[in-house]
């Protein structure tokens, strides 16, 4: 490794968009992002029939309980340098340097906190695995926070291609790695946590072959305070929204049992898949956008319905699609032991379907140098949320604790939605109206294979060959009413593609 190349990496700074290709930006990174969502969201089915056929409920409730620990502590790691470096227009290698090392350091403190208190805890916990897979799921810190400023990098200059590459690799080898661990080695649960932190690895070292930085052994106080005075909101409106998040598992995982919370993380698993990764991807897109965009709040409202309405489009269908498969798709997929989900997946494509309205309002905040507010609301939220969930589970048990999750997106749209689009001079009703097509597509998918279930279960035996008709009628009806009803918006994706794949 010579000097000069090691040099050359570390003074490395790309350019930003410039603010007249910002729409042509968006279109492309969210062509590959959706590509990123759809892949992601395949593979993770594709990892849960496999994984819920080979462990036990409760093993998933291991899983969950761990990472509900791991990732409260994640919060304090994440103290917003990396949205800095995004939100930021002019930054040099000292803010690089700055950011990684300030990144280095708290992830690596929060890392060795969380061992620690796991191995404490191990000795009043019920089950001491618990505290086995809290260290090892802690080490995904320092990990990923290896990467984390060219991860940022790859944002701020629009290389979603490569992201989506990263992204597909990592959950790739992630679940290759956890399989062969169960399969060949029978580590069980073990197998699942060493296979996160597997994907971790790799994703750092993708994140730095795509970008040509390295780090420098320049500091200074005076940047990291910069940084922080941006960032140091993302603590606060993480923690709340954390709490917000993670209540519902956190009590169905002590007041009912480990079982019931891995009957809770599978209701939950394709439909949070499906809508969170959605939001990832949106407020990866739509954050270096805003930033550019914050002054010209004329071309910021058009880029936003564009967005609201395109990705209804997609997302929509897949999950009221999944809603009205889901006892032939749990029986097929799962399998009769996970039979109780049913009603609970249901409730979870509905909150997926209410939470698109709120996955950008994040970036919103943050492109438009407003990241206290959504601090504002979730703190608001907190008290209310705490005691839907405790009546819910208390009266309802599993179920109860999915329904009350309904009220966070309604919530969030009246409340912190009303105030960043008025800020924006944006009509909240106009960004509402813009799921208005796909809905009307989706309710006459819904309407026929509800026509046709009756038949369909009378005429067809096997839950496999029920699944596969109910999925292709779904598809024909949805694309002919998409087809017929809203052609221009047909052509205009067809359009994106093309010039996307035409890219490639």
């Amino acid at each position: 490794m010579s000097a000069d190349w090691l040099r050359q990496r570390q003074a490395f700074v790309p350019v930003a968009a410039a603010n007249g290709s910002i729409g042509q930006q968006v279109a492309s990174g969210g062509f590959w992002s959706g590509l990123s969502v759809a892949s992601e969201t395949v593979l993770q089915t594709v990892r849960t029939i496999i994984f819920a056929r080979l462990l036990a409920p409760e093993d998933f409730g291991i899983v969950a309980l761990a990472t509900i620990f791991t990732q409260f502590v994640f919060i304090f790691a994440n103290f917003g340098f990396s949205a800095s470096i995004i939100y930021r227009r002019d930054i040099d290698r000292d803010d690089l340097s700055v950011c990684w090392w300030g990144n280095i350091g708290i992830d690596t403190s929060a890392a060795l906190i969380c061992c620690i208190i796991a191995f404490f805890s191990s000795r009043t916990a019920d089950n001491p695995v618990t505290a086995h897979i809290i260290c090892i799921m802690a080490a995904q810190f320092l990990f990923t926070s290896v990467g984390s400023v060219n991860n940022a990098l790859m944002r701020r200059v629009f290389m979603f291609k490569e992201i989506t590459i990263v992204n597909i690799a990592t959950t790739v080898v992630a679940f290759a790695i956890a399989l062969g661990l169960i399969l060949y080695r029978d580590a069980g649960v073990y197998g699942l946590a060493i296979g996160a932190v597997s994907g971790s690895v790799l994703r750092s070292l993708l994140n730095f072959y795509f970008v040509p930085w390295l780090p420098s052994f320049r500091f200074s106080w005076s940047r990291l305070r910069g940084h922080f005075e941006y960032g140091g909101w993302f603590l606060g409106v993480q923690l709340v929204t954390f709490a917000n998040g993670n209540l519902d598992r956190t009590v169905v995982g002590t007041y009912l049992d480990t079982a019931q919370l891995g009957y809770f993380e599978y209701a939950s698993n394709i439909p949070l898949s499906i809508s969170t990764r959605l939001s990832q991807v949106l407020n990866s897109v739509l954050f270096p956008a805003i930033s550019s965009l914050q002054y010209d709040l004329d071309q910021l409202g058009d880029l936003l319905r564009k967005v609201y309405r395109y990705n209804a489009f997609i997302i929509f269908p897949l999950l009221v699609g999944i809603g009205l498969v889901a006892p032939d798709f749990v029986r097929v997929a799962y399998g009769e032991q996970w039979m109780v989900i049913v009603e609970p997946l249901r409730f979870f494509c509905l909150y997926g379907l209410l939470r698109i309205f709120i996955n950008p309002y994040h970036a919103l905040c943050n492109g438009l140098g407003m990241p206290r507010l959504p601090f504002k609301w979730t703190l608001i939220y907190l008290p209310l949320n705490i005691a839907l969930v405790y009546l819910g589970i208390r009266y309802y048990g599993l179920t109860g604790a999915v329904v009350v999750r309904l009220a966070v997106p309604i919530f969030m749209t009246v409340t912190l939605g009303r105030e960043i689009f008025k800020h924006a001079r944006i009509p909240l009703g106009s960004i509402l109206a813009s799921a208005l097509p796909a809905t009307l597509c989706c309710v006459v998918m819904a309407a026929v294979i509800l026509a046709a279930t009756p038949a369909l279960n009378t005429l067809v035996a096997s839950p496999l060959l029920r699944l596969l008709a109910k999925v292709g009628l779904g598809i024909l009806v949805y694309g002919i009413a998409f087809a017929l009803l809203f052609g221009d918006d047909r052509r205009f994706i067809q359009r994106q593609i093309l010039k996307m794949a035409g890219r490639t």
